[in-house]
């Protein structure tokens, strides 16, 4: 790690963990066990360590992470998984995402839709999260 051909990159990639952890700090809320990281206010969206907000937030058991797909924000993506510190995450989030034209597996999912449904998909989707029930799909 102290190598002169690798310090650069371990150096560069702590001062992108700490850029996005503070991202994920300022846009993360958590609900329950659900954390919803919504980065519909930055374009384009950051990208990072997909299980650091684990990390961060180990009382939680699923992430949520909605961004835009595309800079006229028509669409949004959501992608959720499972947590891989607290394991009592109960929903398989490919069929949860599966009623949204999305799909994945039961750990992880991700799926693709008009911006104008987030008003009504993301509450439901929320919601089911928070339940934590399988008999909800």
């Amino acid at each position: 790690m102290t190598t002169p051909d690798v310090r650069p990159h371990r150096e560069a990639a702590v001062r992108r963990n700490a850029a996005y952890t503070q991202l994920l700090l300022r846009h993360t809320t958590v609900t329950g066990t659900v954390a919803v990281t919504d980065f519909r206010s930055l374009w384009p969206s950051p990208d990072g360590n997909r299980f650091l907000v684990y990390a961060l937030l180990p009382e939680t058991a699923v992430n949520v992470k909605v961004r835009y797909k595309d800079p006229g924000r028509n669409y949004l993506i959501v992608s959720i998984g499972h947590s891989i510190v607290n394991r009592s995450c109960r929903v398989n989030v490919g069929k949860l995402l599966s009623r949204y034209g999305g799909g994945g597996h039961v750990g992880a999912g991700a799926c693709t839709f008009p911006a104008d449904l987030a008003e009504r998909y993301l509450p439901e989707i929320i919601d089911v999260l928070i339940k934590n029930k399988e008999t909800d799909l």
